[in-house]
Formats: structure tokens, C-alpha cells, sequence
């Protein structure tokens, strides 16, 4: 299902006013060709479309203020240039072949 709303997303028309995501979920009970005809969600889908704008308001929390301390600016986290070295290598790519381990 991920997939296919990643497919989706992108493909109702971009003028279009209300919600990204309430045009998607339209979308998914629909199709986005008959979002973009409609111009928003179809009539026949416009309750559901309203629930999804009701849920998403009621659910979706509240972003955190960002502040630099945390961002690796004051020396509260690696940040941008100090990464510190902690990379490994997925397995099987260290560039010795199987028969060599």
C-alpha cells in the first residue's frame, strides 16, 4: 500500500486548494484522475474527504519548536562536520569477496 500512495501522491493536479493529503486519501477511494476532473474530491467521496481533513486536525500532533541546541550547533550532537567517525559498512561491502572471508 506504501508504494502505491508514494506512486499517487504526486499525481493530482498541483493547483488544486485543499489538503495534499486529503486529496490523496480521496484519491485512494477514487482515483487521482477523477480528483484532478473534480478539482478537489468528488462529491461522491466529499463526507469521507471531510472526515480525513477532521481526523488529521484532531490527530496529527503538534510540531516541537526547533531550537539549535540539539541541532549540533552548541556541541549538543555531531552536526554538520563532526560526524565523529561512527560509519560502518553494510556487510558484504568491504570489497574482499566471499571466498577471501
Amino acid at each position: 500500500m506504501g508504494r502505491y500512495l508514494c506512486w499517487m501522491a504526486p499525481r493530482p493536479d498541483d493547483g488544486l486548494r485543499e489538503d495534499r493529503r486529503v486529496l490523496i486519501a480521496a484519491a485512494y477511494r477514487t482515483s487521482w484522475r477523477r480528483v484532478s476532473q473534480a478539482g478537489g474530491a468528488p462529491a461522491t467521496y466529499r463526507s469521507y474527504a471531510d472526515r480525513v481533513a477532521h481526523d488529521l486536525k484532531e490527530y496529527t500532533p503538534a510540531r516541537p519548536e526547533v531550537t539549535l541546541a540539539g541541532a549540533g550547533q552548541d556541541g549538543g550532537g555531531p552536526g554538520p562536520g563532526r560526524d565523529r567517525g561512527h560509519r560502518r559498512s553494510a556487510p558484504g561491502i568491504s570489497g574482499r569477496s566471499a571466498a577471501s572471508r
